[in-house]
């Protein structure tokens, strides 16, 4: 039964050495990976793959907080998804009791299309109007919105929004830098600019090129609150 196997697996004697566990993906230190499996498929509720969250097995590893999703190892202190709660349903993280700092975050873009899409962008002939100042203002907004639009964002007060686009012989390259002072970041909103743009011109150009692509939409750099400086590095674009 469940007193036996967690006798045989000895954690007593190990929750000193492993004070956290990651059950949903087993991450845990491996003089207890398999021995944690074997317990998980005795466990009529469980299984390796997506295992049910036991308080006395936790509790037995030391656990000081009990979620469902990806809680770490000490040695792994991984961001954990914020956004879902022990009970494994969705929710707008509290920020209540976090300081209002500065922050900042720059996502970049990119929308493939023909030479000629692209000549016709660059001398203003596309019959609608002009592409990137229609797309600029367009990512502007959408940063704007972007608590309407993305269910669990926070509506923050924005204190600037850039739209820059570079060209090439085949695509256009967007990138958004956004800012705020407040208590939470503003990656979504840097994203939402970049997205909105690329659609912008989509549907500016796509009487001339239906087939263009939009891709490699991504965070580039963030700073500020508790997590402090990310930086993209050239590597991570090849995932």
């Amino acid at each position: 039964d469940r007193t036996d196997a967690l006798e045989r697996m000895d954690i007593e004697k190990q929750a000193v050495a492993i004070p956290r566990a990651c059950i949903h993906c087993l991450a845990i230190r491996p003089i207890l990976r398999d021995r944690a499996a074997e317990f998980f498929r005795s466990n009529e509720k469980g299984s390796p793959v997506t295992p049910r969250l036991d308080r006395d097995f936790l509790t037995f590893c030391g656990a000081v907080k009990i979620e469902r999703h990806c809680m770490h190892s000490i040695d792994d202190p991984s961001p954990r998804f914020t956004h879902i709660d022990a009970s494994g349903s969705v929710r707008m993280v509290d920020v209540s009791e976090k300081a209002e700092t500065a922050r900042i975050a720059i996502a970049s873009g990119r929308i493939f299309m023909k030479p000629e899409t692209l000549a016709m962008i660059r001398d203003q002939r596309m019959k609608k109007g002009n592409v990137l100042e229609t797309a600029r203002i367009a990512g502007i907004l959408a940063a704007k919105k972007t608590s309407e639009l993305i269910p669990m964002c926070h509506p923050l007060n924005i204190r600037h929004v850039q739209v820059d686009f570079e060209m090439d012989t085949e695509s256009i390259r967007i990138e958004a830098l956004v800012k705020v002072t407040d208590k939470t970041g503003v990656e979504m909103e840097a994203l939402t600019a970049v997205a909105v743009s690329a659609l912008t011109i989509y549907d500016m150009c796509k009487a001339v090129d239906r087939g263009m692509v939009i891709g490699q939409i991504g965070l580039l750099e963030k700073d500020g609150g508790a997590s402090g400086l990310y930086r993209r590095s050239p590597d991570e674009w090849k995932r």
